[in-house]
């Protein structure tokens, strides 16, 4: 099927003028090009991200064409949604639209609608969702409970996301890092985190920078570090966390250390180092990494100049 040349002018949009220009060209197609249905629906993350006013309106213009409404049009849009933290609540609102439509979820729409429910922090529509998902019976499938452990732990549910996991028939990679997500993001039950990682069948970088994080968060930097030094790899994330645990705990002599042995040295961790030294009243040390900082054309902002200013106090 050929795709309507208005689609590629729609990835481009980005203006309320340019958008009402397109709509009327697809008002006017409706009903005589084979693609004016999507486009029309395709209008949906456009409208709310530029003009949140035509959105309700835009979705009831298209409720009476409901006959031509399909589940593939409704997971389009909610996945659309769940990938900006600004426009999320959108994804819920058009599930509501489409249970009233009557149109049936798949295995697909509930993964995306607990992706927003995590970017929300919104733990009541987070078990809404569930019950949905238990009544529909998608409670099987892996991506599902993934999707459950992730917005559970994000809603710092640490219960909840360790019963899913433990009532998952079958689990994956993906499965023991949402959970060690969860442990990793508020520092809690790291004892546990430590089981489920020892646990794990086949770890990857993203688990191993869990366990990193969470001893950091928890305070633990012995712990921290002792994962740290086990890592078959590092990246970015891993040199920055353990750098940023050493800095806010004082111990500026284990960060100059691994500040050293940083393969890449980000603005993030030029900051570190700079706030760090000028929390422990080291204002000498803090000028000389601003300089050393400014010799490799790494630009300062406004957090590094605020631990400039709190050296020179």
């Amino acid at each position: 099927m050929k795709l309507h040349p208005l689609f590629s002018l729609m990835k481009n949009c980005n203006s309320i003028v340019h958008l009402k220009q397109i709509h009327a060209q697809i008002l006017r197609q409706l009903n005589f090009h084979e693609n004016s249905f999507d486009l029309a629906f395709s209008l949906i993350p456009l409208y709310s991200s530029l003009s949140p006013p035509h959105f309700h309106s835009l979705l009831s213009s298209l409720s009476h064409h409901h006959h031509q409404l399909t589940l593939f049009h409704f997971n389009n849009s909610i996945r659309s949604f769940s990938k900006n933290p600004n426009l999320c609540i959108n994804s819920l609102r058009i599930y509501l639209y489409m249970v009233r439509s009557n149109i049936k979820p798949d295995n697909y729409t509930y993964p995306f609608l607990l992706n927003s429910c995590s970017s929300l922090c919104d733990h009541n529509h987070g078990i809404e969702v569930h019950c949905r998902i238990v009544k529909s019976g998608f409670c099987l499938i892996v991506e599902v409970f993934n999707a459950l452990i992730d917005m559970y732990g994000k809603c710092g549910d640490l219960g909840c996301a360790r019963q899913v996991f433990d009532e998952m028939p079958l689990r994956d990679v993906v499965s023991y890092n949402a959970l060690l997500g969860a442990y990793a993001k508020f520092g809690k039950d790291m004892e546990c985190a430590q089981t489920v990682f020892d646990e794990m069948p086949n770890k990857n970088l993203i688990s191993w920078n869990a366990m990193v994080v969470g001893y950091v968060n928890n305070g633990d930097l012995i712990s921290a570090r002792t994962i740290f030094d086990m890592m078959p790899e590092r990246n970015v994330v891993t040199w920055t966390t353990i750098l940023v645990g050493y800095t806010k705990k004082g111990m500026m002599d284990f960060a100059k250390n691994i500040f050293n042995e940083m393969p890449a040295k980000t603005l993030v961790c030029w900051t570190a180092m700079i706030s760090g030294f000028a929390q422990n009243k080291r204002p000498n040390e803090a000028l000389t990494y601003l300089y050393r900082m400014q010799e490799t054309r790494v630009k300062p902002d406004a957090l590094t100049m605020t631990a400039v200013i709190s050296a020179l106090a």
